[in-house]
């Protein structure tokens, strides 16, 4: 096999060994850059995750909860875009940590409260810092924190006439 513009991509840099990603990555569209960006961003971070017993969508709840204060389970799922059944998973994982509680709301008591424990405070501070050494290795985050708002602010906001 001949050695292609891929080379300084592969895993080990030996003959043979296929480029994580075929083709030139100058010419990849915008969408596949960002999904594979993404992908590659979220498995780095979940390994380094794995130490606080967190994944990154337990990161994710527990960024939504220390922002709104507590929640039924529904309506973080909402906020969090992904179905209400997947999120039992997540908290069951969380409370099993001690980074969450649930606890039966008691203006009604049908509905159960999600909050996050001091302990869940604490994993998400060190999830933070440890997100900012992640992808400050690669880029300026500031410009990348602002960009992305606009994506999701965009694709998130109803269109206006």
């Amino acid at each position: 096999m001949s050695p292609d513009a891929n080379d300084e991509h592969r895993a080990d840099g030996g003959p043979g060994t296929p480029a994580p990603f075929p083709g030139d990555i100058e010419q990849w569209p915008i969408g596949r850059l960002l999904s594979i960006a993404s992908r590659l961003a979220k498995q780095a971070w979940n390994e380094q995750l794995t130490a606080t017993g967190l994944t990154h969508a337990g990161y994710v709840a527990l960024d939504v909860l220390s922002t709104t204060g507590p929640l039924t389970p529904t309506r973080l799922a909402q906020i969090i875009h992904i179905r209400a059944q997947t999120i039992g998973r997540i908290l069951g994982k969380l409370e099993h940590h001690g980074y969450i509680t649930r606890e039966r709301n008691p203006k009604d008591r049908r509905l159960v409260l999600v909050t996050v424990t001091q302990k869940g405070a604490h994993a998400l501070k060190q999830a933070l810092e440890s997100e900012q050494r992640l992808i400050s290795l690669a880029v300026d985050t500031q410009a990348l924190r602002r960009d992305l708002k606009i994506i999701v602010r965009a694709l998130t906001d109803p269109p206006r006439e």
